[in-house]
């Protein structure tokens, strides 16, 4: 950045290393200023680059740039369960109804009884979306067919009461067939029924964004996110509720940070971006003003494990890691996201995807570059959580 003053020329930038000036500029300048410092010029040099309006100098990276900056290690963290949903006696009673048998999306359901199971038809377009369908058990039930569709790479995790039944992949082992729309059937084992009582399959569906236009189908960038079938064996559901963000894709309460930054996990809902559990730590830094530091939020634990992490920044969704698809492992999250003198607050949502299997996910902040410079000094907002707007949602 150039700013001329009189018969000064002001300068700001960014050094890594000591670098030689050069410059050509009016008659009228007679002093050069970088980063707000004088810059003394080489006379025989500048005489020789022009004979008039030439200027050469040394700049020098005066700062330490990588010692003493003192990024902390990412621990103290607390933990508290996301997904009440799935336990017993939770109340769903606030819950949207979805029961319209109606939909503008042109990709109708599979199969089912006429309902339709597409988030957006109910204000539920992005990231994590929740579904409880709810049935009175004969006992004679043997499992639910569910057609999934989140879009390539997507994940859906089930539950009939409190019992886990299993996930559903958008993405095969070896990474070569991502999809965006499954269609399984879940077994319930022996003993997951309450017969002759109200029982609930959830269902926890993420999201990955809507399709592109594919050549001239218009219609293939409608692909509906959501249920496109359902049939329980033996049985019918009586009702489906569905939970996204607070506030759905218009009254959501949180408008600095916007639309996309929130899903609906009970940890969004209810208690802040402050199984699926929220760990939550805090830390500080202390950056001088003067240098331009990149900082990113790193997962270094070893690739192919069967979890998904939602990572928030003081209150901002700054990373989504698949860790069985890959290879993203590696969020920047830059100076005013970041407060670079001052307490920080990173929260991650952890929902781990297959049982028995041991994941060992593990964060940390991690120093990409320093330079000499900085960008002055940034100021952050970060409002912070409130409950207006999330009462019982």
């Amino acid at each position: 950045m150039r700013r001329s003053r009189g018969t000064t020329l002001a300068l700001r930038g960014d050094l890594k290393e000591d670098v030689r000036l050069s410059v050509i500029a009016p008659k009228a300048i007679r002093a050069i200023t970088w980063n707000g410092q004088s810059v003394s010029g080489d006379v025989a040099a500048s005489e020789a680059l022009s004979a008039a309006g030439g200027f050469v100098g040394q700049l020098g990276a005066k700062s330490a740039l990588t010692g003493g900056l003192g990024i902390p290690k990412l621990t103290g963290w607390k933990f508290k369960d996301s997904l009440p949903e799935a336990e017993e006696g939770f109340d769903d009673s606030d819950w949207t109804i979805a029961d319209h048998t109606k939909t503008n999306i042109p990709l109708k359901p599979y199969y089912g009884d006429g309902r339709i199971l597409y988030g957006c038809d109910y204000g539920f377009c992005e990231n994590v979306v929740l579904w409880r369908g709810h049935f009175i058990a004969t006992g004679e039930e043997r499992s639910v067919n569910l057609s999934i569709n989140g879009g390539q790479a997507f994940a859906a995790s089930v539950w009939v009461n409190n019992v886990f039944l299993g996930t559903s992949f958008g993405n095969s082992t070896n990474n070569l067939n991502r999809l965006e729309e499954t269609d399984d059937k879940f077994t319930f084992p022996s003993g997951a029924l309450l017969v002759g009582k109200d029982n609930v399959i959830t269902i926890v569906q993420d999201n990955m964004g809507l399709n592109e236009t594919s050549g001239t189908n218009t219609d293939s960038s409608k692909s509906p996110r959501g249920i496109r079938g359902f049939a329980l064996d033996g049985n019918a559901f009586t009702t489906w509720k569905v939970q996204g963000k607070v506030g759905g894709y218009n009254h959501y309460p949180d408008r600095t940070r916007g639309v996309l930054n929130e899903g609906g996990l009970f940890g969004e809902r209810q208690e802040g971006a402050a199984g699926v559990g929220f760990f939550v730590t805090t830390f500080k830094l202390d950056i001088p003003n003067e240098l331009d530091v990149m900082l990113s939020f790193t997962f270094e634990e070893p690739f192919g494990q069967p979890y998904r992490a939602f990572l928030f920044v003081n209150g901002w969704m700054m990373g989504k890691r698949v860790a069985n698809l890959g290879p993203q492992d590696k969020f920047p999250v830059h100076e005013g996201i970041l407060n670079y003198r001052g307490e920080n607050t990173v929260a991650v949502a952890l929902w781990a995807m297959t049982p028995n299997v041991t994941i060992s996910p593990n964060l940390q902040l991690t120093l990409d570059a320093v330079y000499d410079g900085g960008p002055g000094n940034i100021q952050t907002d970060n409002p912070p959580w409130s409950s207006v707007g999330r009462v019982q949602a």
